[in-house]
């Protein structure tokens, strides 16, 4: 009596594609594409608009191993400034003066903070005493002695990741200071400076 073996099949093999998307979609940076970075079991070369410049060479046979690679790949694309899975989050910085009473000694007194949200709208939220989820989501400082909003002192520059914007946080904190001016606010980061 003769008895089939069943074949088993090729282990799957997973790669991690970066696909250019074309169209009017809008940019985190005009001159960085619009990607989209996802695993497959295909060969990324037969996939149109195929970013072989971005995506990693490697093959894997365990799918936990590629989706670290992936997520490790997106947040690298997003830190240089792509689009990535329609992500459009930047970071800007912001300026408030403060009453210049409550800091006598100094030029001035300004909070200096950075934000993923419309800068217009962060300070707005520090004036009015934010809330969220029943903790404030507002400097206490910056909401007491609230002047106005100081877009003459802020950079224009985005910048593509939180730790990136807060780090230039800490820098314009720096350099206020440095023009004689108290600052509230920037301090994450500052140490490392």
């Amino acid at each position: 009596m003769h008895t089939r073996t069943k074949k088993s099949a090729p282990p799957v093999r997973w790669r991690v594609a970066v696909v250019e998307l074309h169209g009017d979609l809008p940019r985190r940076h005009p001159d960085l594409a619009n990607v989209k970075v996802s695993l497959t079991v295909k060969d990324p070369a037969r996939i149109a608009d195929h970013r072989d410049d971005l995506a990693p060479k490697r093959v894997f046979v365990d799918r936990k191993d590629a989706a670290k690679v992936r997520d490790s790949l997106i947040r690298r694309l997003r830190d240089r400034g792509y689009t990535v899975n329609g992500n459009l989050e930047v970071y800007s910085l912001y300026v408030i003066e403060l009453e210049s009473s409550a800091a006598p000694d100094h030029r001035g007194y300004l909070y200096v903070g950075q934000t993923a949200i419309d800068p217009a709208l962060r300070v707005e939220q520090h004036r009015t005493g934010h809330w969220l989820r029943g903790k404030p989501a507002h400097s206490r400082t910056a909401h007491r002695l609230f002047v106005r909003r100081r877009p003459d002192m802020e950079p224009t520059r985005v910048y593509f990741s939180r730790e990136e914007g807060m780090r230039a946080e800490s820098r314009l904190r720096r350099r206020l200071e440095a023009r004689g001016y108290r600052v509230e606010g920037g301090t994450e980061r500052l140490n490392e400076i």
